[in-house]
């Protein structure tokens, strides 16, 4: 990875100056990271072992990248005070938090990578290509982590797989940010403009759309504000912009004794139940009327669908009416998004 030299002519506020303001923005952004983990901690007590184990890893890793920029700050301004900016050595904290930068945002990204599996069960592709773009971006990133940053007898090729992995990463997030704007484009309904803000606001941070920006941000700076190291600022608040990503979207769920419950995904599950049963009952009734062959008519009962407005089960007449035509019993809906009107007469609540 590229890092000043001598022979770059640049002014001590775009190196170290550049270094101090990093490092100030990322221990605020380090700080709404810990409110945000206290906040879960506190709300989902009873949330599964997986989830309470991601968040607590996420912020040890978090923790870790906000020491080693102190540190290396550190080095900079007061151990190796006076000396040009390119005659330090690098600091082995440098590495150390770009590591756990990258494991903070690969973790985030595979986990909404299973969030879209989750809202749209039926498009199986796009978790797949998003895990599969995730982990090539990371992969290209360990292998240009062999050599350090600023070393001089870096191969061209680095370069070549540096930019594919910034490449990748901007295909990721820009990848989730658009399928979970579009698994969730009929819940805004008509707002009030103060809440329609507030729900853009929460959306922008809950579906990665600043981390999208933050991640283009880093290619455009690192390529064309040479040599001035604006770049690393956005690197060291990128990590932190995807840790508030993840931990919004926990935090933004409704509790029930502990106990986290997102009304996007419930509302996904009804809706792909609902699907399912209603496609199976077109095609039984088609079966029937075939001819072709002789079935038994259906005596199953529909799904009984939880209503989530009490808590209660729901009766099976406020979701399918049973009609007979032709000697047939049949079963058609007589809702229309019900699981969406109970899911968002919760959350408005």
């Amino acid at each position: 990875m590229w890092w000043p030299s001598v022979s770059d002519s640049t002014s001590p506020g775009g190196t170290l100056g550049v270094l101090v303001l990093a490092t100030l923005i990322a221990g605020i952004l380090y700080g709404i990271t810990v409110l945000q983990s206290v906040q879960y901690a506190d709300k989902f007590y009873n949330d599964p072992s997986l989830l309470k184990l991601m968040v607590a890893v996420l912020w040890a890793f978090e923790t870790i990248t906000v020491i080693s920029e102190a540190h290396a700050l550190y080095t900079y301004s007061v151990s190796y005070s006076g000396t040009l900016f390119a005659l330090v050595p690098l600091p082995w904290s440098l590495q150390l938090d770009r590591a756990f930068s990258y494991a903070v945002i690969y973790g985030v990204q595979m986990f909404y990578a299973v969030r879209i599996r989750q809202l749209g069960r039926r498009y199986w592709y796009l978790p797949v290509l998003t895990g599969l773009l995730a982990t090539g971006a990371i992969a290209a990133t360990v292998q240009g982590s062999r050599y350090t940053i600023g070393d001089p007898n870096v191969p061209s090729w680095i370069n070549i797989l540096s930019t594919t992995s910034a490449g990748l990463q901007i295909g990721v997030d820009v990848l989730i940010a658009g399928a979970l704007y579009w698994f969730s484009r009929n819940r805004v309904g008509n707002l009030k403009k103060r809440a329609l803000v507030k729900h853009t606001l929460v959306s922008a941070i809950n579906r990665g759309v600043i981390s999208t920006l933050l991640q283009a941000m880093i290619t455009v700076s690192y390529f064309a504000l040479r040599p001035r190291i604006i770049w690393l600022a956005f690197q060291m608040a990128n990590n932190k912009v995807h840790a508030m990503s993840l931990l919004s979207t926990l935090n933004t769920r409704s509790s029930v004794d502990g106990v986290g419950h997102d009304p996007e995904i419930v509302d996904a599950r009804l809706r792909y139940r609902v699907e399912r049963e209603l496609a199976n009952s077109l095609v039984l009734a088609w079966v029937q009327s075939d001819g072709n062959s002789e079935f038994q008519s259906r005596t199953e009962s529909p799904p009984i669908i939880p209503d989530l407005g009490h808590g209660l089960m729901s009766s099976q007449s406020s979701w399918f009416a049973k009609s007979e035509e032709g000697g047939l019993a049949r079963y058609a809906p007589s809702y229309h998004a019900r699981s969406t009107t109970a899911v968002e007469s919760q959350s408005a609540a």
